[in-house]
């Protein structure tokens, strides 16, 4: 989210998908960033289950969000993450390190992340008022 908001790129009405459930100070700037569906699959647990209670009530009210919701990663997809993470997917694509790329111009991010040039300018128009 944070790395959206730097380059410009709108997370008004996205997907959030995590391992644990946000805390009360991420699901705030979740709000924020226009998140709009949140699935986690560990609940958080702070030590105090009465305000654990009470802040997941609210996120799961809470007006701006349409879906907050726990769910099960099976086994067998687990592993296959797990492994692309190791290095060892299908593709056998060798681990990369930053460094190996050096800086990203605003253009080549907007490539990867698939925006168009018109949608990449009106991102940078809508950031910069």
């Amino acid at each position: 989210v944070d790395q959206a908001a730097r380059f410009g790129i709108s997370t008004e009405g996205a997907i959030l998908y995590c391992t644990l459930e946000p805390c009360k100070w991420c699901f705030k700037q979740l709000i924020q960033a226009g998140i709009k569906e949140i699935y986690f699959e560990e609940a958080y647990e702070s030590g105090n289950k009465k305000f654990d209670l009470y802040w997941r009530k609210i996120m799961e009210s809470h007006e701006g969000i349409t879906v907050f919701q726990q769910i099960s990663v099976p086994a067998e997809e687990l592993e296959m993450v797990i492994d692309a993470l190791r290095g060892c997917a299908s593709r056998n694509m060798p681990a990369t390190s930053p460094d190996d790329f050096g800086e990203l111009s605003t253009d080549q991010l907007a490539e990867i992340v698939g925006l168009s040039s018109e949608q990449r300018d009106e991102q940078a128009e809508k950031s910069e008022s």
